[in-house]
């Protein structure tokens, strides 16, 4: 909780146009280990629309959204992290369709 402190602090202090996409992955990374999965996914969010390459975070995002049982918005963002990839590997095809057939979206599941 400290370090969540610090963060909101830090964020405080810094112009919108001077944090980097790192900023907000750290502070996704840390609200995601004490357990604040949406603050955490919204933190990814910021992090991948400043730079999209990031792939580890890509990955933590759609993990997250899965912890927390919101499988639709995990299957687009297993889809992104397949994109962001040069060459797909086959888990991202798996996870994309776990997360649709846990979304009870079963032809998107199939497909996969």
């Amino acid at each position: 909780d400290e370090a969540r402190g610090v963060f909101e602090q830090y964020f405080s202090k810094m112009k919108p146009e001077e944090l980097q996409a790192g900023d907000f992955a750290y502070y996704g990374k840390t609200l995601e280990k004490v357990g604040m999965d949406s603050l955490a996914n919204e933190n990814f969010a910021r992090s991948l629309a400043l730079d999209s390459a990031q792939t580890e975070i890509a990955d933590l995002n759609a993990k997250t959204f899965m912890k927390r049982k919101k499988y639709a918005e995990a299957a687009d963002a297993y889809a992104q992290l397949a994109s962001l990839r040069q060459a797909p590997v086959s888990s991202d095809f798996w996870n994309i369709g776990q997360a649709h057939f846990f979304a009870e979206n079963y032809p998107l599941a199939d497909s996969a």
